[in-house]
């Protein structure tokens, strides 16, 4: 089941870590162990987990630790630098709710996703294709 453009973006950029650069993703994994992550992306809706070996997305669920709501456009802006996630939240363009350990576990763990996404031979060429897809789209 398919659950969106970023869904498959993420998937696809996990088995990159996983593949190319497979400390950053062990400690991913390890971070997010435990912390289900809801995504709701325009209108699309996905949990990431962290599992054992590997990390899986599937269909939303109560039981997360943190709930993200944000528009693809606002992804594409955070990914070029044009706004800061602190930006994003305080202009009301991205939702997040969750504890305050689980806020802190979720930016330690993207820092850890861009930075091994920097280390990742594939990564710029996926997010190309990712724009195209964008750009394809009315």
């Amino acid at each position: 089941m398919s659950y969106g453009e970023l869904a498959e973006f993420l998937e696809t950029s996990l088995d990159l870590l996983r593949d190319q650069v497979p400390r950053a993703h062990e400690r991913l994994r390890l971070q997010l162990l435990g912390s289900p992550l809801l995504l709701h992306v325009d209108r699309c809706s996905f949990v990431l987990t962290a599992g054992p070996t590997r990390f899986a997305i599937g269909a939303p669920h109560d039981s997360v630790a943190l709930e993200i709501a944000v528009s693809k456009s606002v992804v594409l802006d955070l990914l070029d630098a044009r706004t800061s996630l602190l930006e994003a939240v305080r202009a009301d363009r991205l939702f997040l709710r969750g504890s305050v350990h689980s806020l802190s576990v979720f930016f330690a763990a993207l820092q850890t996703y861009v930075r091994g996404a920097l280390r990742s031979a594939s990564f710029e060429t996926l997010l190309a294709a990712y724009r195209q897809t964008r750009a394809a789209r009315p």
